[in-house]
C-alpha cells in the first residue's frame, strides 16, 4: 500500500477475502470488501488498463460476499 501498487493490493485483498469466506469467517470479509472499494474509488478508470483489474477484484469480492 506504501508503495501505492494498488493492483498487487487489490489482488492479495480479494484473495484474503476469499480465504475468510471458505474459513466460515464471515466477519472478516466486509472489512476487506470495504478496503477493496476505496481502493477501487482511488484509482478511477476511464479506459482497460491495468488498473481496471482493481475493479474486477471489487466486483469478485462482492460476489464472495453476496454467495
Amino acid at each position: 500500500m506504501r508503495r501505492h501498487w494498488g493492483r498487487l493490493a487489490a489482488a492479495a485483498i480479494v484473495e484474503r477475502t476469499r480465504l475468510y469466506f471458505d474459513e466460515g469467517r464471515i466477519q472478516g470479509g466486509p472489512a476487506c470488501l470495504d478496503r477493496l472499494e476505496r481502493l477501487a474509488a482511488q484509482y478511477p478508470v476511464t479506459t482497460r488498463c491495468a488498473w481496471s483489474d482493481i475493479h474486477r477484484y471489487a466486483l469478485l469480492a462482492r460476489a464472495y460476499f453476496a454467495s
